[in-house]
């Protein structure tokens, strides 16, 4: 028997990492390894996109919505990837959804983190388009 040829998974631990819950920005340098392993290979852009569209984005954190949907938008303004964007189209609606966010305010930052959320939402769904 022969055997098919398996595609490189994604390093789901730098995606994790790049989208995690806390209230600190995402380190730049994360930006750019990211944006190199979306060009490693063929199958990465659907492996990223759906991986964050489907395991991250629907996390109930407001930071990691907020992170992922910062990540999306930087790789779909710099990557120049037209297969990234044809990837996240069957997944847009659920940041559509995004557009109209509310969760209960932080007792520190009350609801910037949402308004930040429903803007990036807006960007990133301008940005598929």
């Amino acid at each position: 028997l022969s055997q098919r040829p398996t595609a490189p998974m994604v390093d789901r631990n730098l995606l994790n990492k790049a989208t995690d819950s806390s209230a600190g920005p995402t380190p730049g340098y994360l930006f750019k390894d990211i944006s190199l392993t979306l060009k490693s290979s063929p199958q990465s852009p659907s492996q990223i996109s759906t991986y964050l569209l489907t395991q991250r984005l629907p996390r109930p954190s407001p930071n990691t919505k907020l992170k992922t949907l910062r990540l999306l938008h930087h790789l779909l303004t710099t990557s120049h990837l037209p297969q990234f964007n044809r990837s996240c189209m069957p997944h847009v609606s659920s940041v559509k959804d995004l557009l109209t966010y509310s969760a209960p305010p932080d007792p520190v930052r009350g609801t910037s983190v949402q308004d930040a959320v429903r803007g990036e939402a807006r960007k990133v769904v301008e940005a598929v388009y």
